[in-house]
């Protein structure tokens, strides 16, 4: 410090000769002002170093502001100088200081609560300070205000004075907080002192159930003695359905809670929800092992059984605690211990489901064994005419099980399903046929496993039922094929041309196969011995018909050959001329058209050479004429009898139905694939309806090109 009078008698926390040296005068008021460290911080932190206050300060003090220190903040510092007041715990110079205009705000009210000051509040609210905290619109908010900060560290006393000062209680806030922190001083008071604004909070179901489930006996007490309903209900669920501590339990049982209470389960039930279980594992730290949990939930069933539970009592599923218990979420010696206290071991759901269906829909083998073990009827069956075979068919050691205690392949469900019909796993598949299933059996709409397997595109299933003698015939009535149902799509996938080819491996029907599937292979197919031998199998050239040009080729019909010039497959190009799989429309390729010919060479098509090559000469009038009568016999699914029909020699008849076609490896061109079946597909003029399975991906597709735009 500099050698002021002031100064040096504020130094020597001569307090007296400070306030005298201002009194008369004798120290400019200007320089006192601006004498820096600031005088009035100094003498401030001098008073927190002493710890106490003596009345030459505070006189001094007072004095200070008289001449017109600034009140509010600290000149060297930017101290808030009755926040500082508030933190050495001064009632005097917070009086000082406010008599003299300092500003206090509702957080220097929060400080005096923080730090215990309760003295002080009386005194900042009548100098004006918000009792209660706002948010930027003006609305008074709870969280984080005074009252709530009191209420939160137990300072009863703090929160007694706010409320007389007209600080706003929000009871709900208040009583979760309370009961969240398990804090039971401020609860006791909330409910005494301030029953009248926390009645309503009270006698919310919730608010007993939240103490329920944080264990608290005395808090439970509290609020039954408030009023509190013990059978109160909130999301379905009562107080006794929300506890999981034992002594909680007993405590509620003991206080007559109802131990049938129903909602849409009732308490014992409701031990076998995940969402109870979830609760449970989440409360107990740490967690509980499995043998503990299962003890503690026989002990809990034990419980309410002797307190009167019923044990065939369901709830809005119609499942009884049984036929819960087999989800798997307890040990099956829970299963066991209800069973041997009387459980009907076959009670049905609402859906006809017994819990030998669920425990083999859930794959519970252990539950399985144990309910078999004890009676439960293998060949029951659901309100959809299921059993529990045809629950399961993905598991093949719950399949064995049920098989060995005779369970029925052929027993149908209300869509005609056998367990075979809805099988996927192939060793459940091989156990069902060696178990006598009929694999040719046709469900009510028309499918058979096999044809499931194919339109599933399960190679491995599809496998094992042609080899059990699957018919891999057509069917004419419903106009399908088992190749149909896999290759009628607008985009033959992968999946889709690995299930074609063990199809065609095995001579399965190309009947009802559309025409146009050699367009979609060409573009789409990474093995080209695919495309040919679908040629091989009867599927004759065909033109698919644009609403408008694609890819800048200049017709709007648009053959297997075509398509090859569009996406430069020079080998499909070769192997459809030389093998004469053309149409009408190829006649104009095969003679220089020049649109197509400038148009090939604008796209640096490679094939064109090749084309140039072989369309030099004028085509051969025995072309022409294969042309015309392969075109003639159309390419629709009478063509093959057409064709026999014709009495032509059988050579000229092989080379008709293509069936002599030699199959060789072909290079296929990877370019804008899915582009080209997107755009050949959009612009057909032959639209299919828009929900069949021949536009399956087609609608995300769109969706993603939309989005790319």
């Amino acid at each position: 410090m500099n050698s002021n009078p002031l100064q040096l008698a504020a130094v020597e926390n001569d307090f007296e000769t400070c306030t005298t040296l201002l009194k008369y005068k004798l120290c400019d008021k200007e320089e006192t002002q601006n004498l820096r460290p600031d005088i009035l911080c100094y003498v401030f932190r001098q008073i927190q170093q002493r710890g106490a206050i003596l009345s030459s300060a505070l006189e001094f003090v007072r004095e200070l502001c008289r001449m017109g220190m600034n009140v509010n903040r600290c000149q060297c510092c930017t101290t808030s100088r009755i926040d500082f007041a508030l933190r050495i715990g001064s009632y005097e110079l917070a009086e000082i200081l406010c008599a003299h205009g300092a500003r206090v705000t509702h957080e220097n009210l929060v400080s005096a609560v923080r730090r215990q000051h309760i003295h002080v509040i009386p005194l900042l609210a009548n100098y004006g300070t918000p009792v209660n905290k706002y948010n930027y619109r003006g609305h008074i908010t709870y969280k984080d205000s005074a009252l709530d900060v009191a209420l939160e560290n137990s300072s009863t006393s703090a929160a007694r004075v706010l409320l007389q000062h007209g600080a706003q209680l929000d009871a709900e806030c208040a009583v979760t907080q309370a009961l969240k922190s398990d804090n039971t001083r401020t609860l006791m008071y909330l409910l005494t002192e301030c029953a009248e604004q926390t009645k309503a909070m009270i006698v919310k179901p919730e608010t007993l159930i939240q103490a329920v489930q944080l264990g608290d006996i005395q808090f439970i007490q509290l609020l039954l003695d408030a009023g509190a309903d013990i059978d109160g209900v909130h999301d379905n669920k009562t107080p006794l359905m929300s506890a999981v501590h034992i002594e909680v339990i007993n405590f509620l049982l003991n206080k007559g809670a109802d131990v049938n209470f129903k909602t849409n389960t009732t308490p014992l039930i409701n031990l076998f929800s995940c969402r109870y279980f979830n609760y449970k594992t989440s409360t107990f730290h740490p967690q509980l092992s499995s043998k503990e949990m299962e003890e503690q939930i026989i002990h809990v069933i034990d419980l309410f059984l002797r307190n009167g539970a019923k044990l065939e009592d369901t709830d809005d599923n119609g499942c009884t605690a049984m036929i819960k218990s087999v989800t798997g979420i307890h040990s099956v010696e829970v299963l066991k211990y209800l069973i041997d206290k009387g459980a009907e071991v076959n009670r049905q759901d609402n859906k006809g489901l017994t819990a030998l269906h669920k425990a083999a829909r859930y794959c519970a083998f252990d539950f399985v064994n144990v309910l078999i073990k004890y009676g439960a009827l293998v060949n029951l069956n659901s309100h959809d005419g299921r059993t529990p075979l045809h629950q399961d068919v993905g598991n093949k050691d719950i399949v064995k099980l049920l098989l060995e205690n005779q369970a029925n392949v052929n027993l149908e469900d209300d869509l005609g399903n056998t367990p075979l019909s809805l099988a996927s796993d192939d060793q459940v598949v091989k156990l069902l046929i060696a178990s006598g299933s009929d694999v040719n059996h046709r469900n009510s709409s028309g499918m058979s496993p096999l044809w499931q397997a194919a339109e599933n595109y399960n190679t491995k299933c599809l496998e094992i039922l042609v080899n059990a003698k699957a018919n891999l015939d057509h069917d004419d009535h419903q106009k399908k094929s088992a190749l149909s149902l896999v290759l009628n799509k607008w985009l033959p996938h992968e999946r889709v041309q690995q299930t074609a080819k063990v199809l065609l491996d095995h001579q399965a029907s190309i009947a009802f196969v559309r025409p146009d599937v050699i367009h979609r292979l060409i573009a789409a197919c990474n093995d080209s011995t695919l495309v040919q031998k679908i040629m091989k199998s009867g599927i004759s050239p065909t033109d698919i018909v644009l609403q408008q040009t694609i890819f800048n080729w200049p017709e709007t019909s648009v053959s297997p050959l075509a398509v090859s010039l569009i996406l430069d497959s020079l080998d499909f190009v070769s192997y459809f001329i030389e093998n004469w799989y053309l149409t009408k429309s190829d006649i104009k390729i095969l003679s220089r058209n020049q649109k197509i010919i400038d148009g090939l060479q604008q796209r640096e098509c490679k094939a064109l050479s090749y084309l140039e090559e072989v369309s030099r000469q004028p085509m051969r009038l025995e072309l022409l004429c294969f042309i015309t009568v392969s075109s003639a016999l159309g390419s629709d699914q009478g063509r093959r009898q057409r064709v026999h029909n014709s009495k032509l020699p059988v050579p000229i008849q092989d080379m008709l139905l293509f069936s002599k076609l030699e199959v060789k490896v072909l290079l296929a061109n990877t370019w804008n694939r899915t582009k080209f079946l997107y755009q050949l597909t959009k612009n057909q003029v032959k639209q299919e309806d828009p929900k069949s399975s021949f536009y399956e991906m087609f609608e995300n597709f769109s969706r993603r090109r939309v989005r790319r735009i």
